[in-house]
């Protein structure tokens, strides 16, 4: 059981991946994103359950295993920290899971936290400046 998306030490702007770097101190999420997860059992998966901060959000049945998750956007610099947690159930009962904790925040500003964090390439401004 693993979770393909969201990813460590990234950040995610309407569904798509904007930047990857260590100097993200955690995975940051801004707008709707697909989570993603692969499971793997010697027996069938029965059921892939996603959670949001221990609340079930939805059952998927069929690979590939994925929930459309629509958080809340935060105004005026607020930011939320969450816990997304995907469990897989096969056949026999058994069950795998596999978690990562992620920050929702307002965009403008991320864009200011992030451009003070990364100062230097071109590359890397020219990536915000898109992502607004």
């Amino acid at each position: 059981m693993n979770i393909t998306k969201p990813g460590e030490n990234k950040l995610y702007v309407q569904d798509q991946e904007r930047f990857s770097s260590n100097l993200i101190p955690n995975t940051i999420v801004y707008g709707p994103i697909t989570i993603t997860a692969e499971a793997h059992s010697d027996s069938a998966i029965e059921r892939v359950a996603f959670y949001i901060d221990g609340t079930l959000k939805s059952n998927d049945t069929e690979a590939p295993y994925e929930y459309l998750w629509q958080p809340l956007i935060q105004l005026n610099g607020l930011s939320l920290k969450h816990t997304i947690k995907v469990v897989a159930y096969n056949q026999q009962g058994f069950n795998a899971s596999d978690e990562i904790n992620v920050t929702e925040h307002d965009l403008a500003r991320l864009r200011l936290v992030l451009q003070e964090d990364v100062q230097g390439t071109h590359d890397q401004h020219q990536c915000f400046a898109r992502a607004g």
